[in-house]
């Protein structure tokens, strides 16, 4: 499918409805990109979009959600079609009747983290991507990032020439499958918020703007809807510890404006909410979340966990359960402060402001854990039997629901789908 297809994708046809909506360049909302950690989070995130009217666009890593022949994801060991269905269902079961999106976040070679540790060579890594990819697209997914930026035999980055030609040659596979198996026509994101080496100066992320799309016409392959760039937003722990640049914002917006071309952006997690006030004037098309919504949901356990303590001394080891599994799963790691690189285990454990950070940051990964899924029933049903809290699952659901509904207030996204659907 090129670009002039008469079939144009669900996503583009909402950016163009919600430019169609702004005044020149300023936005009346910045869509909401969300990280799918778990059923309570989708729950939630759904529940939010049906009480507040804004369009939910969920968006899966190859950590999250991936095909079975690549080992799935960590939420629920979901495939996309399992994905792709339990969402489908838990809209349905919250009656939410408004517009959803299901997206790829971070697709393409090396994207998966034991592909990257084991330093798949570029062919293998090329060819697992575009398996995810087939899977992607034979779900239904609206939206597929093409994100070849990691590559751990490059020193960890990828040369930007070598990107657009990765760009390039997984956007021909998707679209040569997709008319192959007749699959619903999808979008593409295409870039990487990489604080070093990505698109963060305007000349860098223009000069690549300029060159994958005179590649992408040569070969008459479907413009990107979304182009991700740098606006200084870097996550750590439960931190956003970049240093945010609304003038970079504003220029990188524009440059890809004028080429057609929304601009998202990421790790926009933990950001102040006068800062996300001014992303659609600022002309973000979108900005994605994930980590601080899925750190909403543990904090809400761990309420829950000590409101049992004070009532029937924590019988359920809830606690206990999630600390030991989230801290031996080790993804804390990867989120650790500059300052905290190179600490031993043991001295984390001795440290236990700095332990309990490491089990609030990672205990999403391990909450369907059987011994940890388990003792969390098991401290609901404590919960309920002392008269304390009635239903332990739904005060979670409710404490995600209220924190996204907030960011959807500051992003000017409440209401937005009736005028949404009226522009369509």
């Amino acid at each position: 499918m090129n670009q002039y297809s008469i079939t144009t994708p669900a996503l583009r046809r909402l950016i163009e409805a919600l430019w169609s909506l702004g005044e020149g360049e300023r936005l009346p909302a910045t869509l909401m990109g969300i990280g799918p950690m778990s059923p309570n989070l989708i729950r939630g995130t759904l529940a939010a979009g049906r009480d507040w009217d804004f369009p939910v666009i969920f968006i899966a890593s190859r950590n999250q959600i991936d095909t079975a022949a690549l080992g799935g994801g960590y939420v629920q060991g979901w495939d996309q079609q399992a994905f792709v269905q339990a969402v489908d269902e838990i809209a349905q079961e919250v009656n939410f009747r408004g517009l959803y999106y299901i997206c790829r976040d971070h697709g393409g070679p090396w994207q998966r983290d034991e592909e990257y540790r084991a330093k798949l060579a570029p062919d293998e890594a090329m060819a697992q991507a575009m398996t995810s990819y087939q899977a992607d697209i034979d779900a239904g997914f609206d939206l597929l990032h093409i994100d070849p930026t990691k590559d751990p035999l490059a020193e960890g980055l990828a040369d930007l020439a070598v990107v657009a030609d990765r760009v390039v040659e997984l956007i021909a596979g998707c679209e040569e499958y997709q008319a192959r198996t007749n699959a619903s026509a999808v979008c593409y994101e295409v870039g990487t918020e990489e604080t070093v080496g990505g698109l963060t100066s305007p000349k860098t992320f223009e000069g690549f703007i300029v060159d994958l799309l005179q590649r992408l016409e040569a070969q008459s392959l479907p413009r990107p809807v979304f182009i991700v760039g740098q606006t200084g937003t870097l996550i750590k722990m439960r931190q956003n510890i970049g240093t945010y640049d609304p003038i970079n914002a504003q220029t990188l917006s524009h440059i890809a404006r004028r080429y057609g071309l929304a601009f998202k952006e990421h790790n926009s997690d933990y950001l102040p909410a006068d800062n996300l006030a001014q992303h659609p004037a600022w002309g973000i098309t979108g900005a994605n979340f994930g980590p601080s919504f899925a750190h909403t949901e543990t904090a809400a356990c761990l309420e829950l966990a000590a409101q049992e303590a004070q009532a029937v001394g924590g019988t359920s080891e809830f606690h206990e359960r999630l600390a030991e599994a989230a801290f031996d799963c080790g993804r804390w790691r990867k989120w650790l402060l500059p300052e905290h690189k190179g600490i031993d285990d043991e001295a984390i454990r001795s440290d236990s402001e700095l332990f309990d950070e490491t089990v609030r940051v990672a205990g999403h990964y391990v909450l369907d854990e059987p011994a940890v899924a388990a003792a969390r029933q098991q401290m609901y049903h404590n919960l309920q039997t002392a008269g304390v809290v009635a239903e332990g699952e739904r005060y979670v659901v409710d404490s995600i629901k209220a924190f996204i509904g907030e960011h959807a207030k500051s992003l000017g996204l409440v209401g937005i789908t009736s005028r949404l659907r009226r522009a369509l």
